[in-house]
């Protein structure tokens, strides 16, 4: 992933807080009827996992074909940085915005300070070790990532990530607007 594409994923971080704007939050649609019309383009979404202390950031793009691009940022324990890429399948049912991907590729990209703790510490190299051996098989399981949209608007969605149908994670997405 090139520098300028992680210095821009980067900047929507610190910018796009999950939940944080409530005026536009309150002005998108409670109990949406979303279309997959509504879906198609490019969203930025952040997803926090509070109990897990992760936090996601993707550029995704979908396709009018049901097709999807993805690239992303993920950080674990304010310590481990982690790149994504992908392409994969989605859909749209109920208000649940489902994609499917089994070629997530990762790459680490921990800060320098990561990197020295690593070198230092052998048992937080071998945690992170294991946990991006595991970040990879279960990323590539062919399990669907599921997104409950709550609000809507044509330009942001408030989401839920719900994890092994229990598990609710907050987030929001902000379509993509193009530079004119």
């Amino acid at each position: 992933m090139s520098k300028k594409i992680i210095l821009w994923l980067l900047a929507i971080v610190a910018t796009l807080p999950v939940y944080a704007d409530t005026n536009a939050a309150e002005s998108a649609g409670k109990n949406p009827n979303v279309s997959k019309q509504d879906i198609i383009g490019e969203w930025q979404c952040k997803i926090i996992y509070d109990d897990l202390q992760i936090q996601a950031l993707d550029s995704l793009d979908f396709q009018a074909d049901g097709s999807t691009v993805g690239t992303g940022l993920l950080f674990v324990h304010n310590n481990f940085a982690y790149e994504s890429k992908h392409t994969g399948r989605w859909q749209l049912k109920d208000n649940v915005l489902s994609e499917t991907s089994t070629d997530y590729s990762f790459g680490r990209i921990h800060p320098s300070q990561t990197e020295k703790r690593l070198d230092e510490e052998p048992k937080l190299k071998e945690f992170e070790s294991l946990f991006f051996e595991n970040l990879k098989e279960n990323s590539n399981s062919g399990e669907s990532v599921n997104l409950h949209i709550l609000r809507y608007d044509k330009n942001q969605m408030i989401i839920d990530h719900v994890w092994d149908n229990q598990k609710r994670y907050p987030g929001l997405c902000r379509r993509k607007v193009q530079d004119e």
